[in-house]
């Protein structure tokens, strides 16, 4: 059995299930979540419900199997005979560390419990197909959202913008790690979209909207995506995965906006550097063929 660790933003939820979804296929078992963060948490929650995900809630017992210092005496007396048995069947506890080929995340066997960001598509390139399948969502869009959806469709080269501030502006630590794109990125990144792209319509999404009406100035048409507040994340994922092209920020969220984008010949531009200190993970975020700027 694989158990993933699910954890903060829908974006990093969904990188943890997609490397628990990937393992788990690797070693034909079933996969299960530990949702329990969220029992905490008084701003983020639990979003991947919202999509065609396979995986279900591990039990209390399921992870007293990772968490035997605090499991039964019945528990802790079968792993320490499965250790001496059988050692590779032992549950362990896998971070991603590394995305070196012998890392334990691509070498692991037996019962595993996931807890990282695993923020690399690396981590689940040989389930891409059944990734995106799963992450799409199943919520009916309300009135709002359904014209939104009808406008990116009805043009030949919307694009998605997204502006992230409010976490990385205010939030001392958080900025500290990533920092804030500045106006100049979205600007260079919207010079490189005219001139690869075709009368494009850009939609900006934003967890400060009302900051980006007043600073993302472009002489083209733009529609600002509103109403779908941070517990609706799911809905402007949705969304982005519409456009035909991206610009993202250091996010998360629009990473998987671009991810999983179904345009043809898809643009996607990416900031180069994800975070303030660039040696702050050993691998990088962006995919392998998005522009970084």
């Amino acid at each position: 059995m694989v158990v993933t660790r699910i954890r903060y933003g829908l974006g990093n939820q969904m990188f943890q299930y997609a490397a628990g979804l990937a393992l788990s296929r690797r070693l034909r078992c079933a996969h299960r979540l530990d949702t329990s963060y969220y029992a905490q948490s008084p701003v983020r929650t639990y979003q991947l419900n919202h999509f065609e995900i396979h995986a279900g809630i591990a039990t209390r017992l399921e992870l007293a199997v990772f968490k035997a210092k605090a499991a039964h005496p019945f528990v802790r007396r079968s792993l320490q005979f499965i250790r001496r048995l059988c050692p590779a069947y032992y549950p362990r506890i896998v971070s991603d560390e590394s995305l070196a080929p012998d890392a334990p995340f691509f070498s692991v066997t037996g019962h595993v419990y996931l807890d990282g960001f695993f923020q690399n598509a690396r981590f689940f390139e040989g389930a891409r197909d059944t990734v995106v399948e799963e992450f799409r969502m199943e919520e009916t869009l309300d009135e709002q959202n359904r014209q939104y959806a009808t406008d990116i469709g009805s043009c030949d080269s919307s694009v998605m913008l997204h502006v992230r501030r409010d976490d990385l502006a205010w939030n001392e630590d958080t900025n500290r790690l990533f920092g804030v794109l500045g106006m100049d990125y979205y600007a260079r990144a919207a010079e490189v979209v005219v001139r690869r792209v075709q009368n494009p319509r850009f939609f900006v999404f934003s967890d400060e909207l009302e900051w980006a009406r007043e600073n993302i100035r472009l002489p083209y048409p733009v529609t600002f995506v509103a109403g779908n507040s941070q517990d609706k994340a799911y809905i402007d994922l949705h969304l982005m995965t519409l456009c035909h092209h991206h610009i993202i920020a250091n996010s998360t969220l629009s990473w998987w906006g671009a991810y999983l984008g179904r345009g043809e010949n898809k643009q996607v531009i990416a900031p180069r550097n994800w975070y303030s200190q660039p040696d702050h993970f050993s691998y990088s975020v962006a995919h392998d063929d998005w522009l970084l700027l």
